[in-house]
């Protein structure tokens, strides 16, 4: 977060603020692939990740990028979860959703007056 210009501390803060107070007991804040990562620790999911099982089983990460702030929701991947975030996200909010598989992205960040 440190390195971050003003701009995306604000921006990429306020989500992980978001984020973290609607995660479930337990879930961990981590830095994993440079990004901010929420995951599931060892402590309640033992197997960890299937393809390296000493990673904690990862859920979120929020990263920032040059252009855009994205938000990886891996359990948005498949399922019901999908849908029905696609609804709620036009419910919600008046940008259109800029999303591939399971990756939101955020182009423009309003930039703070200096």
């Amino acid at each position: 977060m440190d390195s971050l210009p003003d701009d995306r501390k604000i921006f990429v803060g306020a989500i992980s603020d978001i984020l973290f107070k609607n995660l479930p007991a337990g879930f961990e804040e981590i830095m994993a692939y440079g990004m901010l990562g929420y995951v599931v620790p060892h402590s309640i999911y033992p197997k960890g990740y299937h393809v390296n099982p000493k990673l904690p089983l990862g859920f979120i990460n929020l990263g920032s990028q040059k252009n855009n702030v994205t938000l990886h929701h891996l359990s948005l991947y498949q399922g019901e979860l999908l849908p029905w975030f696609q609804e709620n996200w036009s419910l919600h909010s008046n940008k259109k959703l800029d999303m591939g598989k399971r990756v939101c992205s955020f182009q423009k960040i309003r930039r703070s007056a200096t």
